[in-house]
């Protein structure tokens, strides 16, 4: 996946790791906080990847601490953790 930044006039085109690519586009969608959470399925329609490359890198994040998962009506939903949301802004820095 390639990130295009744009810092005031200058944007650059960065290429970061698949699993973080996916943590800042959750990040991007406001999906930081339990009421915010996602089911893999409504994050691959959001994002237009397909679910089972969705659970694999959600796997690494939750394994890394970056992302939490929670139980809503039967459906596995995940969102980004506090750690989650400062390793996003550490790109930002």
């Amino acid at each position: 996946m390639h990130v295009i930044m744009t810092y005031g006039k200058d944007s650059f085109d960065r290429k970061l790791p698949e699993d973080f690519s996916l943590l800042c586009m959750l990040s991007n969608l406001g999906v930081t906080s339990r009421e915010t959470a996602l089911s893999s399925e409504e994050i691959a329609e959001r994002i237009h990847l397909q679910t089972d490359s969705i659970a694999r890198l959600i796997t690494k994040l939750i394994d890394k601490g970056l992302v939490a998962s929670i139980e809503v009506e039967n459906i596995e939903k995940f969102y980004v953790t506090l750690d989650g949301v400062r390793r996003v802004l550490t790109l930002y820095s």
